[in-house]
């Protein structure tokens, strides 16, 4: 048993054999490390701890991560593949494609409600222009699920010049202060990741993320300066696309850098999100903003009947870059080592 300890190998007793209390003695003798007392389990006379656990009480040991780690996470199909440049490059391409797809099937279908909207309208004479009081709101207006519009096209195209400006701007607006949000999110992100050396990120990925924050706040800006459909729709567009991709590397920490390099993390925030498996798309922190998205989605749209569009945003983005990403690294978020 002490060759075995001495030589690095797991110690252990052979069937039938009566040697607890010379393991015992032994794990006094021999530095404790889990390249002997062997990964799992809890004994609370060791020195150190080689269990999940022992990263959020901060007493694993040395090797902790090089034998319980390492060699899982090559294996657990949550930690995927290396996310090297190579793969980041054809993901991206495929997400691009699929993007361009979304985008337009999107505008296919705006265009077509619009047009059946415009062509469902009373044609009256647009010289008369009745008063809202003259009558039941009834007789003004056409109303179906999801959409409420008046009957007269010159009412319509009245009431549009004075409510679409309104609208635009409060959803300009909306826009203007999830951007801030965005950028106190990044700000935070990029802190506790320097703080931490564990997780490495580049001045390339920086550079473009601050671009893009500033691109986001720009176009809210000229929305709120002049606020037109023509000035607005692209900014939506942007922050669409834009929101997804800053939980996916190399905007963020891919699962594999996560698992291999942070178990023994002394940053807490890194530390839950090895604990939680919070990376890519289906962590639970991109959950969060995926919702708190689609809450906002009522001011951030214009034209309500074109909030059928944000279905072509979750089947095709969300889930659609989430498949693409998983083909390409092999990620997924919980596996029976998260579970256990």
């Amino acid at each position: 048993l002490r060759r075995e300890a001495r030589s690095g190998q797991r110690v252990s007793c052979s069937e039938g054999e009566d040697c607890a209390g010379g393991l015992i003695q032994l794990e006094a003798e021999v530095p404790a490390s889990c390249k002997i007392y062997g990964c799992g389990g809890y004994r609370k006379e060791r020195e150190c701890q080689c269990n999940t656990h022992c990263v959020g009480l901060n007493d694993c040991c040395s090797d902790f991560v090089e034998v319980c780690v390492v060699p899982h996470a090559k294996e657990s199909s949550s930690a995927g593949v290396e996310v090297t440049y190579m793969v980041l490059a054809e993901f991206w391409a495929c997400a691009a494609v699929v993007a361009a797809a979304a985008l337009m099937v999107s505008i296919a279908l705006c265009r077509s409600m619009y047009n059946e909207m415009m062509s469902t309208k009373t044609h009256a004479p647009d010289a008369v222009i009745p008063e809202i009081g003259d009558g039941p709101l009834e007789d003004l207006l056409n109303i179906t699920w999801f959409t409420m519009y008046f009957k007269v096209p010159a009412l319509e195209e009245k009431y549009d010049e004075w409510a679409v400006p309104r609208k635009v701007f409060t959803a300009a607006q909306t826009l203007a202060f999830t951007s801030v949000l965005l950028c106190a999110g990044f700000t935070f992100r990029l802190y506790q990741i320097l703080s931490t050396r564990c997780l490495v990120i580049g001045r390339t990925v920086i550079v473009i993320n601050v671009m893009c924050l500033i691109t986001s706040l720009f176009m809210s800006g000229v929305g709120l300066k002049k606020p037109t459909e023509q000035t607005y729709w692209p900014t939506l567009i942007f922050n669409l696309l834009y929101l997804p991709a800053t939980n996916l590397p190399p905007m963020a920490p891919s699962c594999w850098a996560l698992k291999t390099s942070c178990a023994a993390a002394e940053n807490e925030w890194v530390s839950q999100a090895y604990r939680h498996v919070d990376c890519s798309l289906s962590g639970q922190t991109s959950m969060q903003m995926m919702m708190t998205w689609l809450i906002l989605q009522p001011w951030l749209f214009p034209r309500l009947e074109f909030m059928h569009v944000l279905w072509v945003w979750i089947i095709a983005v969300v889930l659609g870059w989430t498949l693409v990403y998983d083909y390409w690294t092999g990620e997924a978020v919980y596996d029976q080592w998260e579970i256990s």
